[in-house]
């Protein structure tokens, strides 16, 4: 008796369907074909690895009889079907079919603008009807690695035999397995079981956005958050962290951020400060942020002396400063900031002495704690230069009061009568360090 290659070909098909289903998990009631992911983002070997990720995390939950991808490849060329032809759900369902398997799992991964989407549905192959459909979104490209084996535990949840599901001690049995398979502790499950907090509850608001950790979920119901309320935050694109200082801060709805600081291109942490703040409006708040972005003009009065305090001290004089800061940072709204300033010290008020200075910043809107370095020359004269150590705070970006320690060279002519020249009997030399305070105010 002479076997033709294609009688073969279809016998060890059949021969190795049997093994595969035998040696599989007998107790699970359907088999399913796994199919590859579709998708036009990444490239067919990355998509390949993250179908085989699919179904290793569906082969962990027991739920399925999964059939051999060589074998659906196999069917398929013996009924002469192109593998690159299958890009839709129906040519899917239809390869699906030839593989003899009760249901198809199709995943699609797709782009819309910076959103990723990950769909997930099961097809009943004997009817052609979609009987589960899981989909969830993030805007972080790795993240879609961790978002698969949550998908497919849900389905797993969602397929495992009825006789899990019975009423009374069995049903929260399997509730507090459902939520072990993804990771949470038993004291947490304590807390879930007991309040009868539900699974599907987390993944309904984890299909928004897949960042939105278990962690996440659990913290939000201890505080008493509502789900609804935290399902308008996800939808809008809002942060697990800003969601939680928006709640933290009594925000229960979106309306205010939606209708007067989006549309002036203000983002939900900017509307969150305003809130902080106490800023009712985008246009106050816009207000209040591009002013501190602009460059100040400053004014100050203050006192110079070589010795504290001023009353024992051999040279004193009244200082006065007229000059212009730039910020460097784009926002000052963060811990620090960096500033350089210039203008002209008035030295007993009436002798202009020209200074460059850079100022660090460090500190919380209203106050901020600031050390500096500068230099000044003295212009009148033209033989006197020294150098400065300033420490000091701004409160309300406004209002400044600081302490300068000076060095530098002997003024010629001395400062004293300004008329004794450097090495003349009666030439009074000014002690080193001498100190100023000054108070300053920014416009």
């Amino acid at each position: 008796m002479i076997i033709s290659k294609s009688d073969m070909r279809r016998n060890l098909f059949n021969f190795a369907a049997v093994i595969c289903m035998c040696t599989g998990l007998l107790h699970a009631a359907y088999s399913i074909v796994v199919m590859d992911i579709t998708t036009v983002i990444f490239p067919g070997a990355q998509a390949k690895v993250l179908t085989d990720i699919v179904r290793t995390e569906l082969f962990k939950q027991q739920a399925f009889r999964i059939i051999d991808r060589g074998l659906v490849e196999a069917r398929l060329t013996e009924q002469r079907i192109a593998i690159d032809s299958l890009t839709n759900d129906s040519t899917l369902i239809t390869a699906g079919k030839t593989s003899g398997a009760d249901k198809i799992l199709i995943t699609t991964i797709e782009r819309y603008n910076d959103t990723y989407s990950v769909s997930m549905r099961i097809v009943d192959l004997a009817t052609s009807v979609i009987e589960f459909i899981e989909l969830t979104s993030s805007h972080d490209e790795t993240a879609i690695l961790a978002l698969i084996p949550e998908m497919v535990a849900r389905i797993g949840m969602t397929y495992k035999s009825e006789a899990e599901m019975n009423l009374g001690d069995n049903r929260i049995e399997y509730s507090r397995r459902r939520w072990e398979l993804i990771g949470v502790s038993a004291a947490d499950i304590d807390y879930l079981t007991s309040n009868r907090i539900s699974i599907g509850d987390y993944y309904d608001l984890k299909q928004y956005d897949a960042r939105f950790t278990v962690e996440a979920f659990i913290a939000a119901k201890k505080a008493g958050w509502e789900t609804k309320i935290i399902a308008q935050f996800l939808q809008a694109g809002i942060s697990y962290p800003e969601l939680a200082r928006a709640l933290k801060l009594g925000i229960v709805n979106l309306y205010n951020f939606r209708t007067q600081f989006k549309p002036r291109g203000l983002s939900f942490s900017d509307y969150l400060d305003a809130y902080e703040r106490q800023i009712p409006t985008a246009d106050a708040y816009l207000d209040y942020r591009e002013h501190y972005r602009q460059d100040r003009l400053v004014f100050g009065l203050g006192w110079a002396a070589d010795s504290v305090p001023v009353t024992s001290a051999v040279f004193s004089w009244p200082l006065g400063i007229a000059g212009w800061e730039h910020f460097w940072n784009r926002e000052q709204r963060q811990w620090w900031k960096v500033s350089t300033s210039a203008g002209l010290a008035l030295g007993d008020i009436m002798m202009p002495i020209p200074f460059l200075q850079s100022s660090f910043y460090a500190g919380a809107y209203p106050y901020f704690f600031t050390v500096g370095a500068g230099g000044y020359v003295d212009v009148v004269f033209g033989s006197h230069y020294a150098g400065y150590l300033r420490f000091g705070i701004e409160i309300l970006e406004s209002i400044e009061l600081s302490w300068l320690s000076v060095w530098g060279n002997q003024p010629n002519p001395s400062y004293y009568d300004f008329t004794t020249r450097v090495g003349s009997p009666g030439y009074r030399q000014v002690k080193y360090p001498f100190y100023c305070i000054l108070f300053t105010w920014k416009i």
